[in-house]
């Protein structure tokens, strides 16, 4: 695949959702004028005054939740959203609705010194206006829209509450870490990607063996859009592009998959059941299947290049955290330019068939420590 422009399709089933947030920094002043941080501004554009202590948070989204436990404060989150996973939040810790429907009783009745809401849908939104006329101290964070901009001034809004001294360090290494991944791939031949969902639908069992699969039909596929949160998040760290349009997702017909995916040449599935991926044989098997579907033409299901990405990493994937940053970002340039990278510094240029076909927990570690080599000059 060296030799040849490389083509991937990302599958990622990844929760499609509302526009929302200026993608700014957050700005902090003294309202006093003092040297001493006392309002915030969030992503509303609302000043916050900051409270002299906190003890108790409510995060309502998983993103979230996943960046307050990473900058150290799980122990003091109270109430969570629905699908939030991370291992630092205390155990029975009251769920108040999803992240895009916040339950505006239930963040009243946990009544959190701070109350942190994703702005990614109106609804969302909605419910912050709601509280915040309320009295309660709310503070709305930049969504997945926001994509890593977003992470980088979460990290800011939520460190400068909690009153974090580190939190400045935290950012830049992310920033570090994002441009680290977009050197590496600038010289890589264009890739023309598309992030799609609709595979996950299949189901294995305790052995990785797929045991729906006679009931796939190819169908039920959305593909995101160049603006999309997902596309957004890996041109960010690869050197890609993707031929459909606008900032939502769009079901893949029968005649798109004829006539448009002929030359991709991978195709990278999120992969959701962490209980079980599926195993070789079974990958060989999907495959075949798709070739009697309206999959026959896309050149990934024609060459057998599919990689199912599962595990925390799937989990991050569909998130806009520091482990997404981490773990995610680094997959995904790793597949999609897997040539600007190498196992070992100086090494041989990896390519498709140097990776495994599926990427979890197991092996998360050694594939991320694979970007930070460069392969042989040519």
């Amino acid at each position: 695949m060296e030799d040849k422009k490389l083509y991937a399709i990302v599958v990622v089933a990844i929760l499609a959702v509302a526009a929302f947030g200026t993608g700014a920094y957050a700005l902090l002043s003294d309202k006093n004028g003092g040297s001493v941080p006392g309002v915030i501004t969030d992503a509303a554009g609302n000043e916050i005054e900051v409270p002299d202590t906190i003890n108790t948070i409510t995060a309502a989204s998983p993103s979230i939740a996943d960046i307050v436990c990473y900058m150290g404060y799980g122990s003091k989150i109270v109430a969570v959203s629905t699908s939030c996973t991370h291992p630092d939040i205390p155990e029975g810790t009251p769920t108040v609705g999803s992240y895009s429907k916040p339950d505006t009783d239930g963040i009243s009745t946990a009544n959190a010194d701070v109350t942190f809401i994703d702005g990614s849908s109106t609804t969302a939104v909605t419910t912050y206006n709601t509280l915040r006329a309320a009295g309660m101290t709310v503070v709305l964070l930049y969504g997945a829209t926001d994509t890593v901009d977003g992470i980088y001034n979460n990290v800011e809004i939520v460190g400068t509450i909690m009153k974090n001294t580190s939190y400045k360090e935290t950012v830049s290494s992310l920033k570090e870490e994002v441009s680290s991944l977009k050197n590496s791939t600038s010289t890589a031949s264009k890739t023309i990607t598309l992030l799609s969902t609709g595979l996950s639908t299949l189901a294995t069992d305790g052995e990785g063996n797929f045991t729906n699969l006679d009931d796939f039909t190819g169908d039920g596929v959305y593909i995101a859009g160049k603006d999309a949160a997902v596309n957004s998040m890996a041109a960010s760290v690869s050197n890609m592009t993707t031929p459909v349009s606008g900032s939502g997702w769009t079901k893949a017909d029968t005649d798109f998959l004829s006539t448009s995916t002929g030359d991709v040449d991978l195709l990278i599935v999120l992969w959701t059941n962490k209980s079980s991926m599926p195993n070789e044989s079974a990958i060989g098997q999907l495959i075949d299947k798709m070739k009697t579907t309206g999959w026959a033409n896309c050149g990934a299901v024609d060459s057998g290049n599919i990689v199912f990405i599962g595990g925390d990493v799937g989990s991050d994937l569909s998130r806009v955290t520091p482990y997404t940053v981490y773990n995610g970002l680094p997959v995904l340039s790793l597949y999609i330019n897997s040539g600007s990278y190498s196992k070992t510094q100086g090494g041989q240029a990896l390519s498709f068939s140097d990776l495994p076909h599926c990427v979890d927990n197991t092996n998360l570690s050694t594939l991320v420590g694979y970007t930070e080599n460069l392969p042989v000059a040519a």
